[in-house]
């Protein structure tokens, strides 16, 4: 017998990222591909702010890789295992590309990472919202208590500026 699934229910998991330099403070969420309630693909997102002591509510800014091979799935639709050889390769020449972009374009420009990744569960609801463009709250919600659980800074800056 198997239960039906909720919008609640964990879908996934989600990398969290921050980044930090003088008083901003770089945000990246990477989702993988999933599967929503509708048995629609949703394909990897790459969710990135930055916010600074000036703009401490700045919009999420939201890439879906589309360019990146859906995986095939089964009779139960559901993603068939591939061998690593064959994901690596996709997700390589697809997704990796635009992340390490991204990261090098971090790098380049001084910015730290701050602590280390965060692994964090996201849901049907926050799948749904992310395959629509629009924020995904409760996964930031989510982030939030993560971050204190681990006993990170409540603040999202490394100093203040005197005005």
């Amino acid at each position: 017998m198997t239960t039906a699934k909720t919008k609640k229910d964990a879908v996934g998991k989600a990398l969290y990222l921050e980044f930090r330099k003088d008083q901003y403070t770089y945000q990246v969420v990477i989702t993988p591909h999933a599967i929503t309630l509708e048995n629609e693909v949703v394909p990897p997102a790459f969710i990135r702010r930055r916010v600074s002591v000036w703009h401490p509510r700045r919009n999420w800014q939201l890439d879906k890789l589309n360019r990146v091979e859906v995986p095939t799935r089964d009779a139960d639709g559901n993603f068939e295992p591939n061998a690593i050889e064959v994901g690596v390769e996709n997700f390589v020449e697809t997704a990796y590309g635009f992340i390490k972009s991204q990261f090098n374009n971090l790098l380049a420009q001084d910015w730290k990472l701050y602590e280390r990744p965060l692994v964090v569960e996201f849901s049907y609801e926050d799948l749904t919202a992310i395959r629509d463009g629009k924020t995904p709250n409760q996964l930031y919600r989510r982030i939030e208590r993560s971050r204190k659980a681990v006993s990170w800074s409540d603040e999202l800056f490394n100093a203040e500026v005197e005005v």
